[in-house]
């Protein structure tokens, strides 16, 4: 999980807008606001069957760098 905060004053529907601008263009994660002004990136491995040290290596590398990703594409007038 990632969390950045959000700007106060951004609007409901710029905040809805740029999550599902996200969730269209960045399937591996889940991007979501909260209600207390955050904007949320999560991702779940499958584990099931085992995971190796380089896949879990891998899929971390790739998470994080997609939230900034991301924000640069279709969040930074929300951040703060």
């Amino acid at each position: 999980m990632t969390i950045f905060r959000l700007n106060e004053e951004s609007s409901l529907d710029a905040r809805l807008a740029a999550v599902n601008k996200i969730n269209n263009d960045y399937m591996f994660v889940k991007a979501h606001c909260s209600d207390n002004n955050k904007l949320i990136f999560t991702y779940y491995f499958m584990l099931a069957g085992g995971i190796t040290k380089n896949a879990l290596v891998r899929g971390v590398k790739l998470f994080d760098s997609i939230p900034r990703a991301a924000i640069h594409d279709h969040a930074k007038d929300i951040i703060t």
